[in-house]
């Protein structure tokens, strides 16, 4: 028998008296490894988590989603998540956001996972979260079908209304156990949008003004119906232009022309092309005769408030409701 094989026989020989055999081993170690994802989840020997182990729920994609009871490591792949999370108060269980999560501050010093839409597979895996809350681009890009294969909990947020906003914010409070913060954040967001449907609702429907929102002008990128902005549009008493089509899509300048909306509303945009939208739609000359361009009703707005889906979205509607009616707010300390 060489060196070697006794040596390889010794070492199993003190394996199996430690262990009683390799399954014995094997087996301790897939414990270990266990008990060292449950210490990193915040987990404690000595308190357990009142409830059953895990819940069941539909998300916006549709599918049902078996999540731990109230997680506490959350990992936030879109900036709208991040802003539902910190708003019920679940910031110090955030462990992880993407490199465009900017709102709150608190966010910002957050483990970063990559980009909106396309986060490190790795990282995120790395971090060991108990709960991920993706978006409908993570779903298209089938990010979460990867991430579902590696063991993880997912729920995707997709919200296309204002009401389905408050559906959305209701899940999420309902699954990380935050019932009572999200009961009183949707009881305020609620009367908010109430004090502002209320007011468009004494608007006649022709007193409603058409309204152009722009995304971006090189293309000419537009909002139609079935998006949020559209709810936002109607809700604040305004009818888009754009409508008749679905979702974001290209506009022609001979279409603005013919459409001739009395207000149109530009979002900002990024980095050194904040203004361009908002430049370019207050200079193009080609579009210098829509009623908008001639009243001066050209507004902006920031594109953070009206293209997430928190909370933050009902301070949207109020910013479109003085665009459209600004008659309408006046002294009435909204």
């Amino acid at each position: 028998m060489t060196r070697e094989l006794r040596q390889e026989k010794g070492l199993k020989s003190k394996n199996k008296l430690l262990f009683g055999s390799y399954e014995g081993l094997r087996f301790f170690l897939q414990v270990f490894l266990l008990a060292l994802c449950i210490l990193l989840a915040g987990s404690s020997l000595l308190v357990a988590d009142p409830g059953p182990d895990y819940c069941e729920t539909i998300d916006d994609a549709g599918r049902k989603v078996r999540v731990k009871t109230f997680p506490k490591r959350i990992v936030s792949l879109a900036p709208s998540n991040t802003e539902i999370l910190f708003s019920l108060g679940l910031g110090e269980r955030v462990i992880g956001v993407t490199s465009y999560c900017n709102f709150p501050p608190e966010a910002l010093i957050k483990e970063k996972v990559g980009g909106f839409g396309n986060p490190d597979i790795e990282k995120v895996i790395s971090l060991c979260p108990d709960l991920l809350v993706a978006d409908s681009l993570s779903d298209k890009k089938g990010i979460v079908r990867k991430l579902e294969k590696k063991g993880l909990s997912i729920i995707v947020l997709a919200p296309e209304t204002l009401a389905d906003v408050i559906h959305t914010i209701r899940m999420v409070g309902t699954v990380t156990g935050k019932e009572k913060e999200t009961a009183s954040l949707i009881g305020e967001m609620e009367a908010r949008i109430l004090t502002v449907t209320t007011l468009a609702g004494r608007i006649s429907p022709g007193g409603k003004p058409t309204v152009l929102y722009v995304a971006w002008h090189d293309p000419l990128w537009v909002a139609g119906s079935g998006i949020i902005i559209n709810d936002l549009i109607e809700k604040a008493g305004g009818v888009n232009v754009a409508g008749d089509q679905k979702g974001w899509g290209i506009l022609g300048l001979e279409e603005v022309l013919a459409k001739n909306p009395s207000v149109i509303i530009v979002n900002s945009g990024h980095g050194n092309a904040k203004d361009l939208p908002l430049a370019w739609v207050k200079s193009e000359p080609r579009i210098g005769n829509v009623d908008a361009r001639k009243s001066g009703r050209v507004y902006q707005i920031d594109a953070d408030l009206s293209g997430r889906f928190g909370p933050r979205i009902v301070e949207a509607l109020e910013q479109f409701s003085r665009y459209l009616h600004p008659e309408a707010f006046e002294g009435d300390g909204t």
